[in-house]
């Protein structure tokens, strides 16, 4: 194999995983639409892999349907709702009613879900352009 059709191959598949990943959490967000009362049991920001910023983890305390969750959750945090969550607070969230233990608090997509996506899509341009214009 020549390096530029290497080259095209991990663009594709860099692009494909990007992708995926955003879609995955961006549907994972919408589902959750029954909206009820929950209590933050507190935040925490922890340092991920090789990236020097942090992943903002949420927890909260909640009853649904007759049983008790006690989940964290990463699923549509931002820097200023995290900065904003006070423990023991009631606060209301949204839970997938199928999946009762996946919750976000706020429904929207976040910043990095959508740099996924965009860069997602942008690799695979780019490979098609290597493809179509270098190879062809």
């Amino acid at each position: 194999m020549k390096s530029m059709e290497i080259a095209i191959l991990l663009f594709v598949s860099l692009s494909v995983i990007m992708i995926a990943y955003s879609l995955r959490n961006l549907f994972r967000i919408f589902s959750c639409k029954t909206e009820i009362d929950a209590y933050c049991m507190g935040t925490d920001g922890r340092h991920s892999g090789f990236s020097r910023g942090k992943t903002l983890f949420v927890t909260f305390s909640y009853r649904y349907d007759g049983k008790d969750y006690y989940r964290e959750s990463k699923l549509g945090v931002t820097m200023k709702l995290y900065n904003s969550l006070r423990q023991g607070e009631q606060y209301r969230i949204y839970i997938n009613e199928k999946k009762p233990e996946m919750y976000v608090v706020e429904r929207k997509a976040t910043g990095t879900e959508i740099f996924y996506l965009i860069a997602g899509i942008l690799l695979l341009a780019v490979a098609a352009f290597m493809y179509i214009f270098l190879l062809v």
